[in-house]
């Protein structure tokens, strides 16, 4: 079960914009307009680096919680072919850790500071947030594809691709 990192890069790319779109509108309706400071961009490069370190961090530490693996399964990396930071899984484990795990980062990195802008309407936050949203499109991407099975399958992360191998008989993969 893997998506294409051509179509993931393109869903970034409409995520991150939907997702900015929709905060700068919250901020509008709740401020009527944006705080634009003078070292914005300094804000938003080093929130974004941060946040993608954090990303693949917090899938790390998803496999490790809910998927019950030691640092040791894991490897992270830089994909220059695909563009993108990776932590990937050793091993397999059930689906719903999974999903856990890559539900995570973007919920953390992405959703849960837009709740700042309330009080912060800075024009950083408001594109930090809609790009770490869209940062998770690959993720949900796969959580899209993995939707109608079961929470106890185990599936084994991708090691280059963005996705999953589904275990068990017939698939190659021992469960």
């Amino acid at each position: 079960m893997t998506v294409s990192k051509l179509r993931a890069n393109l869903c970034v790319v409409v995520i991150s914009a939907v997702a900015t779109f929709a905060f700068m509108g919250v901020v509008l309706l709740l401020h009527g307009g944006f705080v634009r400071g003078e070292r914005e961009h300094i804000w938003l490069l080093t929130s974004l680096l941060a946040g993608m370190v954090l990303h693949e961090l917090l899938h790390g530490l998803g496999y490790r919680v809910w998927g019950k693996l030691g640092w040791e399964d894991m490897r992270f990396g830089i994909s220059f072919k695909g563009l993108m930071l990776y932590c990937h899984a050793k091993r397999p484990m059930i689906l719903k850790a999974y999903r856990r795990s890559l539900s995570l980062p973007v919920l953390v990195t992405g959703f849960l500071p837009s709740v700042l802008l309330v009080w912060f309407p800075h024009l950083w936050l408001i594109l930090y947030c809609g790009l770490m949203v869209g940062a998770g499109a690959g993720d949900l991407m796969v959580l899209a594809r993995l939707r109608k099975m079961g929470g106890n399958v185990l599936v084994q992360d991708h090691p280059s691709e963005v996705g999953c191998y589904v275990c068990g008989p017939g698939t190659g993969i021992a469960s």
